[in-house]
């Protein structure tokens, strides 16, 4: 059993935040809440920051981001939101906020608590630093999110074992360190798919794993990623599957891979960058499939030591400056498989 209540902009001070007399305050309501109530906010500019401490306790909009926001004064270090209880809901899609401040490097929202999911929400910071979104309990969701202006956009910090996050469908801009940044811990299964990311100060997708964690698999898929200072995608540790991604980065590096035990870069699209491919430190094994390379200086570039075995078939190369495979002191024990690539106007 779970009960509703109502904000509204026009609402009583601290009443029952009934349907028949909505409160005019967000933290009030959720501080009347029990596991799994439910608050449903109208449209309108509230401020303070919200804290969220029963399990299950759903925040939803009534008129979505675009109509309901939240407001942080610009002298508040606090985050905006804060969840510290599992299974809470921060906006659906259609139905999320408007998260306006997080100044002086502080974050927006902060959730240290599982499967925790952040939907449909907006939020706008000032790039001083802080995270639009940081996770450090597991199993989260964050889905359908507008983030501009952090230093970090989504940002993972504590590589938590056995963790399961999604992070989909979320359009990241104008960070000025990376836009996604993930620390994957013992036997994770992460998984970040469909992100359009751009004017990223770092990487587009940074993902660490711990050393050692051979049995850790995140999949990084259909992610459009324009212009990123450092690179698009980098992964160190695990066994990464990287798949459909676009990569338009104008940066040093499309995809770089390192110390891997396996690793499964597939159907990716790289344009515009010095190294397309940059396989670097300690990879165990490496099967590089069906990517297309455009306007780079170096297509594939093979750096530092341990790379047992690599295969690399149907790779399309257009537009090479330097060199389309290069070896830059590496070291490839075992066999090196060369199958069905394609060149095109290389040197």
């Amino acid at each position: 059993w779970s009960r509703t209540f109502y904000v509204e902009i026009f609402g009583d001070i601290n009443v029952e935040c009934s349907r028949a007399r909505p409160c005019d305050s967000i933290s009030h309501a959720i501080s009347i809440t029990s596991s799994n109530d439910r608050v449903l906010v109208g449209p309108g500019l509230y401020s303070g920051s919200v804290v969220l401490t029963e399990p299950g306790v759903k925040l939803i909009s009534i008129a979505g981001s675009r109509g309901t926001s939240v407001f942080t004064s610009p002298g508040m270090m606090a985050v905006d939101v804060d969840v510290m209880a599992e299974r809470a809901v921060i906006g659906q899609r259609g139905k999320g906020f408007s998260f306006v401040g997080a100044f002086n490097g502080a974050d927006g929202i902060r959730v240290a608590a599982k499967r925790v999911k952040v939907e449909g929400n907006s939020l706008l910071g000032n790039s001083a630093g802080g995270s639009a979104i940081t996770i450090t309990g597991s199993g989260a969701a964050i889905r359908n999110n507008q983030v501009n202006g952090f230093g970090i956009g989504v940002h993972f910090p504590s590589g938590v074992e056995k963790s399961k996050h999604l992070v989909s469908d979320n359009h990241i801009s104008q960070t000025s360190s990376h836009c996604i940044q993930l620390s994957s811990g013992q036997r994770s299964a992460n998984r970040v798919l469909d992100n359009h990311l751009d004017s990223c100060g770092g990487w587009g997708v940074d993902v660490i794993t711990t050393a050692g964690n051979s049995n850790t698999g995140d999949t990084i898929q259909n992610n459009a990623i324009d212009f990123a200072v450092t690179g698009g995608i980098n992964v160190t540790g695990g066994n990464p599957r990287l798949k459909r991604n676009f990569i338009n980065t104008l940066g040093i590096e499309g995809i770089s891979v390192n110390e891997t035990s396996s690793a499964r870069i597939q159907d990716n699209l790289v344009d515009y960058s010095v190294n397309a491919l940059a396989l670097g430190a300690a990879n165990e094994k490496l099967a590089v499939t069906g990517n297309t390379v455009v306007s780079a200086s170096h297509g594939v570039q093979l750096d530092a030591k341990a790379i047992v075995p690599a295969s690399f078939s149907r790779n399309n190369f257009y537009d090479i400056a330097i060199c389309a495979l290069e070896f830059a002191n590496a070291t490839v024990q075992g066999e090196m498989v060369l199958s069905r690539n394609f060149w095109g106007d290389t040197q």
